[in-house]
């Protein structure tokens, strides 16, 4: 389970500053996975969940899937990744290297 940044839920706009981030990696630094998680959810139970994930090199997120499909955008600030797609067989579907300067934006559903 990826360690979670507390944060305080704020009414209006979600900022997630610098200090944050780097907060974020620190945590992310101490893991034995090497993640960690910013919730920027206001509620339990919102229509669209919204987090953003410190994943750090060698970090390896097992293929999942979920009970209700949701769509998921990566964003990465650093670094170079393989997102790699899986048919229900799991079978490879496509990969991508994901990276700010090559493919700075992917969405997926999982």
């Amino acid at each position: 389970m990826n360690p979670e940044f507390s944060r305080e839920a704020k009414i209006g706009v979600s900022v997630v500053d610098t200090k944050e981030i780097k907060g974020l990696t620190e945590i992310a630094r101490s893991n034995p996975e090497k993640r960690a998680t910013i919730t920027l959810d206001r509620t339990q139970g919102e229509t669209l969940h919204k987090q953003i994930d410190a994943i750090l090199p060698e970090t390896y997120l097992r293929p999942h899937s979920h009970i209700n499909p949701q769509r998921k955008t990566f964003v990465p600030l650093g670094g170079i990744a393989e997102l790699v797609t899986f048919s229900d067989e799991g079978e490879i579907l496509q990969k991508v290297l994901v990276g700010r300067e090559i493919v700075p934006v992917v969405e997926v559903e999982a």
